[in-house]
């Protein structure tokens, strides 16, 4: 009966024919560890970029619907409208309007059609570092068809129209609760309008954070499905090496833990994660995890 060989035997095997062929598989060849593939800085451009433009009718309703209705709305309340009905409905009417502006643009599948093709590119990019790292050292790519990442793209998608679609929900929420404050604490229309404005600032980091966050987590996830896929079982845990380094002494999060800085150069196991879970799994964690490819060597 023949034996069915296993991904990482595949590999092997692979190998091996590439040296035999090239007449150097009797020279004991030297494990080495592959180069840090490529920044994916582009990708959390592109992806913030996109989360900006669906958020942009999100943006201009604020500045169309709710702004010009502040006069109104505090007028409301001076005249000792306060809380009642009436009030109540100027405010609704001003929220409404930015509702009905954001309706079309975050919808599920306006989303959907927006995070296909860029989940596709970045699906690429990290097969394509992937493939480079196990090429620069095995001498083969032995990456093809394959469908089980299909699960994690699909999640990945679904999991970022949620949180896209969350953004101005909660942005709205908070408004309505500064305004209300705003107007009880007795501030002017200069003040709250200000207030109003920050929002708006609010909302983008908040894109550039989920943009930045998200990358990051599914190359992650990507780079742990090929790896234990091929059957590697160590990586070697590799850091951005640069000021934003969680637990970097003189860094940004000096303090930050667990730390990612003492973690630079060490080996992990998958069926191990250490504490906060593999390389890019952490909140804005932009470390990687670098093959061990010791056993194509034995």
């Amino acid at each position: 009966m023949k034996k069915i060989q296993t991904n990482a035997e595949k590999l092997i095997t692979l190998r091996r024919s590439s040296l035999r062929a090239a007449g150097a598989l009797k020279r004991k060849a030297k494990p080495r560890l592959p180069a840090r593939p490529k920044s994916a800085k582009i990708y959390e451009v592109e992806f913030y970029r996109l989360i900006k433009n669906a958020l942009s009718p999100y943006r201009q309703a604020i500045e169309d619907k709710l702004l010009p209705a502040l006069p109104l709305i505090i007028e409301a309340y001076k005249a000792q409208i306060r809380f009642d009905d009436a009030y109540g409905e100027v405010v609704s009417t001003a929220f409404e309007g930015i509702e009905i502006g954001v309706f079309i643009s975050l919808s599920d599948a306006a989303l959907e059609t927006n995070l296909l093709p860029f989940t596709a590119r970045l699906a690429d990019f990290n097969k394509k570092e992937f493939g480079r790292q196990i090429f620069s050292v095995v001498g083969v790519n032995p990456l093809t068809t394959e469908k089980y990442l299909d699960p994690k793209v699909k999640s990945f998608i679904a999991e970022n129209i949620a949180l896209i679609k969350n953004i101005p929900a909660e942005s709205k929420r908070k408004l309505e609760g500064k305004i209300r404050r705003g107007i009880e604490s007795g501030e002017s229309l200069v003040e709250i309008t200000a207030t109003v404005k920050d929002e708006i600032a609010i909302v983008d980091n908040r894109a550039k954070l989920i943009a930045r966050d998200q990358t990051n987590k599914f190359l992650g996830s990507l780079t742990a499905l090929r790896q234990t896929e091929l059957g590697i079982e160590q990586y070697v845990w590799m850091t951005s090496n640069d000021e934003r380094v969680r637990g970097r002494p003189g860094g940004k999060y000096p303090d930050a833990r667990p730390s990612h800085w003492s973690r630079q150069g060490k080996k992990f196991s998958w069926d191990k994660p250490p504490s906060g879970g593999h390389p890019g799994f952490a909140i804005q964690c932009r470390c990687v995890a670098v093959p061990v490819l010791d056993k194509y060597f034995e």
